[in-house]
């Protein structure tokens, strides 16, 4: 995992822009500072030194700004060697292998320091349990006896406030934190996580981390739209609407410490803030509310720009009108974002059926008040919603909600779904928090694409040179043809499903192996078959 987070790094650093600065902090049983300074003398070879802080407890910084944070532009020849020896000084210590123990709490509370009066970003790698140092954390041994119970909502409760004060520090001081988890075991982010979503940066999940695999290549593909995707700093952020309208709470990754006001350290294109309003006065069928988003930031190169969105409404008294107007991927975002919010302190029983119910009511209330004069024993659904009974049972299957565990019904058969691990479903948390549409709806209901019958515009289209994709299905066992072959995405992964009959001429072409492989993979174990 070390030499490819490293590799990784050093393909992405030239992609930044001229003027940043980067500096490093690795850990173990101790935080190392490295200094990165250049020699004033060209007779001077250039080698990173690295500081060790063996005290844990009063921590401290012990290289100034200036030798801590380089720019790269000027410093890639120095910079560019401390990744290539990182993995060999962190390989052995000695003769003995180097220890796994991390001291994440001490190297977060060193970051904070380093960067106060600064600001910026600070990426977080950790491949194991922080379990050394004053803020430690142990494993749980009660995880397996509790999910499927109502006592499993206490494994997503943080249980060192630690780390919620240092996520605390690190908003105040405008220092946005993104963690990167590489864990072949349980690694506590239900803790861990807070740090992320209260300073605006984002969590990524890495389970059994294997370069080989694709893993590589996915964190490659991440660290760099992490790193280049626009990026805001010290952003404060006001909802105000006209008279009748008022917003009652928010959902995301934030701080708001008068409760008006939403203060993140970071923020990026790819998060979206949830705003729930409230129609508290009356307003006539004349009258236009009025929505107004202000946002207060700075750019990356120290820009101060103020971003405002105004948009205006047509109240109505008919309520066919609302549903006429309901936007379902919105709708869907923001139960997901409910159910974040209601994990660690109500069962996942409570909250599916909480679902459940608010679908009833919805669709209650327009056949009850839209559609009086339609036969009463033919379901009638608004057209702008139809699709928002299967969006739930959808989402009820989501490892966000789907609840099996050790005292939970086990489904039986070669179809049966393993428990949902905690650190997953804390995962699915945190990018639910923050994501917006867009990307949540497919994450809700996967996309679905027939490849033995693509249509012959599907493709890049050689004019424009645009992607064509093929239509997609509905989720269904219905449209899966035994001899097809499929395509299915959720935006965070892909699965290529092949029917038992698909012909060996297919598994031979879309796998690249000789066509005797692909009879031997079609008439047996394909998955078996194709690894050896």
């Amino acid at each position: 995992m070390f030499q490819s987070l490293m590799d990784s790094i050093k393909s992405i650093l030239p992609a930044l822009k001229d003027g940043g600065r980067v500096g490093f902090v690795t850990y173990d049983t101790s935080v190392h500072f490295w200094s990165l300074r250049m020699p004033k003398s060209a007779h001077v070879t250039a080698q990173p030194h690295m500081m060790v802080v063996p005290d844990l407890t009063n921590v401290f910084v012990p290289l100034n700004p200036e030798h801590l944070f380089v720019n790269y532009v000027e410093c890639q020849q120095l910079v560019d060697y401390l990744l290539e020896r990182l993995p060999i000084i962190f390989r052995t210590q000695g003769e003995k292998p180097r220890p796994s123990n991390s001291v994440l709490g001490a190297a977060l509370q060193a970051a904070s320091m380093a960067l106060e009066g600064i600001g910026g970003r600070v990426l977080v790698f950790s491949a194991c349990l922080p379990d050394h140092g004053p803020w430690a954390l142990k494993p749980r041994d009660d995880i397996t006896k509790t999910l499927g119970t109502d006592k499993e909502r206490g494994v997503y409760q943080p249980r060192n406030p630690f780390y919620r004060t240092v996520a605390m520090e690190c908003a105040s001081k405008m220092i946005c934190v993104d963690l990167f988890a590489f864990a072949h075991s349980f690694i506590d982010l239900s803790t861990l996580g807070v740090v992320p979503t209260i300073t605006g940066g984002q969590l990524y999940h890495y389970p059994f981390f294997n370069p080989q695999t694709g893993d590589g290549d996915r964190l490659r593909f991440d660290l760099r739209r992490h790193l280049t995707r626009p990026h805001g700093y010290d952003a404060v952020m006001r909802v105000r609407t006209s008279r009748g309208i008022t917003p009652t709470e928010y959902l995301g990754s934030f701080t708001s410490p008068n409760g008006a006001d939403i203060e993140m350290a970071g923020v990026d294109c790819d998060k979206a803030i949830v705003v729930m309003l409230k129609h508290d006065d009356k307003m006539d069928d004349k009258s236009e509310p009025v929505l107004q988003a202000a946002m207060l930031y700075t750019t990356g190169d120290g820009s101060r720009r103020i971003r405002v969105h105004t948009i205006s409404f047509t109240a109505s008294t008919v309520l066919g009108q609302l549903f006429k107007g309901a936007d379902l991927d919105t709708i869907m975002t923001v139960y997901a974002r409910q159910a974040v919010k209601d994990i660690p302190n109500h069962p996942l029983p409570s909250i599916k059926n909480a679902l459940t119910d608010k679908c009833v009511d919805i669709l209650a209330a327009y056949r009850k008040y839209c559609a009086q004069s339609t036969n009463a024993g033919q379901l009638i659904l608004p057209e702008a919603l139809k699709l928002l009974p299967v969006y739930i049972l959808s989402f009820m299957k989501n490892p966000l909600l789907r609840i099996l565990g050790a005292n939970a019904p086990q489904p039986t058969g070669q179809f049966a779904d393993p428990a949902v691990p905690v650190d997953e479903r804390v995962y699915s948390m945190a990018m639910f928090n923050c994501i917006p549409p867009n990307i949540a709806i497919p994450f809700i209901y996967p996309r679905v694409y027939a490849i033995h019958k693509m249509p012959h515009d599907a493709g890049i289209d050689a004019a424009t040179g645009q992607l064509v994709l093929p239509p997609t299905l509905r989720l269904s066992n219905e449209v899966l043809e035994p001899d097809g072959v499929y395509l299915v995405e959720n935006g965070q992964a892909m699965y290529l499903w092949l029917g038992k009959n698909t012909p060996a001429p297919i598994i031979s072409q879309l796998f690249n192996i000789e066509p005797e492989q692909a009879y031997i993979a079609s008439s047996g174990d394909l998955s078996r078959s194709l690894l050896h």
